[in-house]
């Protein structure tokens, strides 16, 4: 049998993606109106483990209260959804890409 039929196949892993972590706008909720919300804020209520990893935003649930959200990545539906509750969204440029040295 040929080699190349003996050897197991193997995928491909990039070593340059970045993962992030997926925040919920029903999670945000549970902070308090007028507040901001950036990394250091998800550190202290247990969203996350450090402020060195990206974050990420998404549309899932809803969001009641106005708050202003500061972090690496907010998806269209989400900050459509925050300005519709009276809130901001901005995206910060820290964490987002992968060539960080």
């Amino acid at each position: 049998m040929p080699l190349h039929r003996r050897l197991p196949k193997r995928g491909f892993n990039n070593i340059f993606k970045v993962q992030a972590v997926l925040i919920s706008l029903e999670m945000l909720d549970g902070f308090e109106p007028g507040c901001t919300i950036d990394k250091q804020a998800l550190v202290d209520a247990g969203f996350i483990k450090n402020v060195h990893i990206p974050v990420k935003v998404l549309a899932n649930g809803e969001i009641h209260k106005a708050v202003v959200v500061k972090l690496d990545r907010i998806s269209q539906k989400a900050q459509e959804l925050i300005a519709a509750a009276g809130g901001t969204a901005e995206e910060t440029a820290g964490g987002t890409s992968g060539d960080a040295q």
